[in-house]
């Protein structure tokens, strides 16, 4: 009950208070590129990624083809033996090493480095260019890349470009050959719509910031389904003022005051696929049918970060101290796999999802087999369990003297008392 009441009382005030100021006004928030064709045609204004992702904060997601760091885990230095100030490892040894191909090492640890999903906000990318029609390579900021191939209906989405002179152009997954994507105008003679934002009222506290109905609609002009014993309806959500949980649906409050009831759609009965709020200080929440209560919609401050306020790709850097008071700092690499602060950590608080940028984390103190404490820059802490970066599943940190050390230190999650961000 402590945890529930602490968790609650952070998101209510602290985690999600209007966006910061310092964000881009007017269109900025709005994704924008240009797409080049199979046969060198150009389209360029806002993207609309299939019927979802609109802006830059949206995430696109995917699954790595390989993953890098498994070299590296065949020569890592297990840290009950390495020096903690040095992190050398004593080559005499061979039981030191901890990984032998696949197989069970002496401390009961398989070979960890498994191929994992792979998920990134769309401002985080520099261009996607087609390896084949289920794999892209990613340019990332500072010109690196990636190859990711399906895993979600990212790949193989249709692309609608609100061309500067065309208007709007659908372009279907196979004929696309690259997509360069670049700052938005700060006005825009074509957008898809307004941004929706407001407050979400769930069972376990209250989240504020750009909203995504259904997993899905996220602008004015999208529009809400149901029906009721008068017969269909689609109603815009830019005239909604309000959503409500009522029966087997939902009672919506138009701008004017006019209350409806619907049901029969997925928009508003169980078969939702949960309300989505994004913001600043966190990244993204997804929360299912089952916790949610009502939503309030409101104008936009602004329609989101813009292009420019993604950096350039950071390696994750800190410290991490185990259970018998050991330190090991210098680069991470968090689950064997997440190496960069564009990259998600992810976690639970029962049906609600947490997708979190590495570089909006301060700390991170694992509390038992299933649950971590994870502190944030913005300040205020969440308990979040249930999935891999969180729980006893993780299968634990590589810690590097620098990027081409081939010898790190592993750290078995099980021995982790806490990570330190730098």
């Amino acid at each position: 009950m402590k945890v529930l009441l602490r968790t609650s009382f952070f998101l209510s005030l602290a985690t999600f208070l209007p966006l910061s100021q310092s964000f881009s006004q007017n269109d900025e928030g709005f994704i924008y590129g240009e797409v080049t064709t199979v046969d060198d045609q150009k389209f360029k204004g806002a993207l609309r990624w299939g019927s979802e992702e609109t802006f830059w904060t949206d995430i696109f997601n995917s699954r790595k083809v390989e993953n890098p760091y498994a070299p590296l885990c065949k020569s890592a230095v297990w840290h009950d033996h390495a020096m903690a100030e040095e992190q050398e490892k004593d080559k005499d040894y061979d039981f030191m090493y901890v990984w032998k191909d696949k197989d069970k090492n002496k401390y009961g640890y398989y070979f960890p480095a498994n191929i994992h999903q792979f998920a990134i906000q769309f401002g985080d990318m520099n261009s996607l260019e087609m390896v084949d029609r289920s794999t892209v390579k990613i340019i990332f900021k500072d010109n690196s890349d990636l190859e990711v191939v399906g895993g979600s209906n990212d790949i193989g989405a249709k692309i609608i470009v609100l061309d500067e002179e065309l208007g709007e152009v659908g372009i279907r997954w196979d004929r696309i050959a690259k997509v360069d994507f670049m700052e938005t105008p700060k006005s825009l003679d074509s957008k898809p719509g307004e941004p929706l934002y407001g407050s979400v009222k769930t069972i376990r506290g209250d989240f504020k910031g750009f909203i995504q109905w259904d997993h899905e609609e996220c602008l004015s002009v999208d529009k809400l389904d149901g029906s009721n014993r008068n017969g269909k309806m689609s109603i815009e959500m830019g005239k909604i003022k309000s959503i409500e949980r009522y029966a087997r649906g939902v009672k919506v409050t138009l701008n004017s005051g006019r209350e409806v009831t619907l049901e029969n759609s997925n928009d508003v009965n169980s078969s939702n696929r949960g309300v989505v709020v994004k913001n600043d200080e966190i990244g993204k929440v997804l929360i299912e049918w089952s916790e949610f209560e009502s939503a309030t919609f409101e104008p936009a401050p602004n329609s989101g970060p813009a292009y420019a306020s993604f950096t350039k790709p950071a390696r994750l850097q800190g410290t991490v101290r185990t259970f018998d008071d050991r330190d090991f700092t210098g680069i991470l690499i968090y689950d064997v796999d997440e190496a960069y602060d564009y990259e998600l950590l992810e976690g639970k608080d029962y049906n609600i999802e947490y997708n979190i940028p590495f570089r909006k984390i301060d700390k991170i103190v694992p509390k038992n087999y299933n649950y971590s404490l994870i502190y944030l820059k913005s300040g205020g802490d969440l308990l979040l369990g249930d999935l891999q970066d969180v729980s006893d599943r993780n299968d634990g940190i590589l810690v590097l003297k620098s990027p081409e050390d081939e010898e790190p230190v592993y750290i078995p999650w099980k021995k982790i008392k806490e990570v330190d961000f730098k």
